[in-house]
């Protein structure tokens, strides 16, 4: 809010927190921070420091990360769009459920959504209640999980924005091939692995369909990342 005031004082204009709402394409392309109407106003040394503040509340907040990556080129040609919303759900479903049976077993979780249009919503909703009283696919039960989701604005929400910058960071280095993608190798850490599995499985992060490319990726991805944290010197966090 300091930045909004800041920028709402020295322009003249009043601007408040939906206008603010942080893309990815604004932190990696200044060009389009500069169309802006918000962030054409905000400075260099401004935009380092929400950049830093987004990215270390993940670990500040010992967050945990959970990702479903899609090889649409792998996809059989009767999936459409609704059954891979209905898939992709279903997989971080089951994600997070491991995650909370492991780690909080007497707690449930609430799934917090982008508020992206009604239909959509409404699919998910339904498909969210089928999946509690039924199971996965997979077979995989819901007993962590609250019973509906609930969808937010995701201009009023700091935390959908920063799901959603994950999100990209996990697309962008797949989809150009660049497994040592700054914004990837942030997050990676923070991707959940279950202590009754073995380290290099990588829970948190699921491919579907089985994919041996994205696997292979994932994995020069997770080496760079302990390569540069041995680098690091004793006294570094």
């Amino acid at each position: 809010m300091r930045i909004i005031h800041r920028v709402s004082g020295s322009t003249g204009e009043r601007f408040d927190l939906a206008d603010a709402e942080l893309h990815s394409s604004v932190i990696r392309i200044p060009e389009q921070r500069g169309k802006h109407n918000f962030f054409k106003h905000v400075t260099e040394a401004e935009m380092g420091f929400l950049i830093e503040a987004y990215y270390n509340s993940i670990k500040s907040h010992h967050m945990n990360c959970f990702a479903v990556i899609v090889d649409k080129k792998a996809l059989p040609e009767h999936c459409d769009q609704e059954f891979l919303h209905k898939k992709t759900y279903e997989l971080l479903l089951e994600r997070i459920e491991l995650f909370l049976a492991d780690f909080h077993p007497k707690q449930k979780g609430l799934i917090i959504m982008d508020n992206s249009n009604k239909q959509l919503n409404r699919l998910l909703a339904m498909k969210h209640s089928y999946f509690l009283k039924n199971g996965s696919t997979s077979g995989q039960k819901f007993k962590h999980i609250v019973e509906m989701p609930m969808f937010v604005e995701s201009t009023l929400s700091n935390g959908a924005q920063l799901a959603d910058l994950c999100a990209y960071n996990c697309y962008h280095a797949i989809k150009y091939d660049k497994p040592n993608y700054p914004y990837f190798q942030i997050t990676l850490p923070s991707f959940y692995n279950s202590p009754k599995t073995k380290p290099e499985k990588f829970d948190g992060i699921k491919i579907y369909p089985e994919s041996t490319e994205i696997k292979t990726f994932i994995n020069e991805s997770m080496d760079l990342n302990k390569r540069a944290i041995e680098l690091l010197p004793p006294d570094s966090p």
